[in-house]
């Protein structure tokens, strides 16, 4: 099959986020965290996952 070199790329990047350095940067939400559950909430008809 090989290496892909794409692949390889994209083990070198992170994909943590950090919620408090995204806030620091002065980068504005869209949502609160509680609207965004309530929103998910809504979208789970109104259950939760188990």
């Amino acid at each position: 099959m090989g290496i892909c070199p794409a692949w390889v790329k994209k083990l070198q990047i992170s994909t943590n986020i950090s919620g408090k350095k995204m806030k620091e940067s002065g980068y504005q939400f869209k949502w609160t965290f509680q609207e965004a559950i309530a929103d998910w909430f809504e979208d789970n008809k109104r259950m939760c996952l188990e």
